[in-house]
């Protein structure tokens, strides 16, 4: 048709045995290596869709540990207790998948409740009353037990625990260190002194020093995070993650 120019349709090039051999231009290389780094990519991808395996166990769901500090001040409400440091809580919990949530803390107006009884559970009913809840453990600050024979930060190695299958309270001494904190807490999700439940050396967090001031190991069993895990206070069904546990 006149005005319209005529195209010749090009075939596509075609590659030379060298190229198409190797995957390169220059011919250097061989077929069996391109074909291991492919497959090396594509094992990459799957992993990282699928998660890296544990080291001799399985992924668990990440669950949540909502704690509370409730610190204990006078009637009129000056002199309030210290607030406990849970920096080795987060860390502790978190080898059994769980995470460790700090929520607002509660500040009680009572007097009574800084020295707290071992022996006498009056106080610590009442105390109980204010603080337990089913939504998350609480953590007290005290200034000093009691046994009945003597009062100090050192009674009871600095802390006492009650705990039932849906709820938790800790509780400890306000100037005690932060092993101890996870160590209480440990008790307030259902975990027993080490020496109760696991038999490989009594060696996880839950084996008391039985001084506020000393820390102990941070290793958590298999055992343990199990029991931390069927608490009615850790919830939810994150991520999966690899946990650490010492066993």
């Amino acid at each position: 048709m006149a005005g319209l120019k005529s195209y010749r349709r090009r075939r596509p090039r075609r590659a030379s045995p060298s190229v198409m051999r190797s995957g390169n231009r220059s011919g250097s290389g061989n077929g069996p290596e391109l074909e291991a780094a492919q497959d090396a990519v594509k094992a990459g991808l799957k992993n990282a869709t699928k998660g890296v395996a544990c080291k001799n166990r399985s992924r668990l769901r990440m669950k949540t540990l909502k704690v509370k500090p409730v610190r204990i001040a006078d009637d009129d409400g000056s002199n309030k207790t210290g607030k406990a440091d849970m920096s080795v809580t987060k860390r502790v919990f978190k080898k059994a998948a769980i995470d460790v949530q700090e929520i607002s803390e509660t500040v009680l107006k009572k007097t009574s409740y800084k020295e707290m009884s071992h022996l006498g559970k009056e106080a610590k009913k009442d105390l109980w009353k204010d603080v337990a809840s089913t939504d998350h453990a609480a953590l007290v600050t005290v200034e000093t037990f009691n046994d009945g024979s003597k009062v100090g930060r050192k009674v009871t190695g600095g802390g006492y625990t009650w705990n039932n299958a849906r709820a938790g309270m800790a509780m400890m001494v306000h100037d005690g260190g932060s092993w101890l904190a996870a160590h209480e807490l440990g008790h307030a999700v259902g975990g027993k002194h080490s020496h109760q439940t696991d038999k490989s050396g009594n060696n996880t967090v839950m084996k008391p020093t039985g001084d506020p001031d000393v820390a102990g190991t941070e290793n958590v069993s298999k055992k343990l995070g199990r029991v931390w895990r069927r608490h009615g206070l850790t919830k939810g069904r994150g991520a999966k993650v690899c946990p650490d546990y010492s066993d």
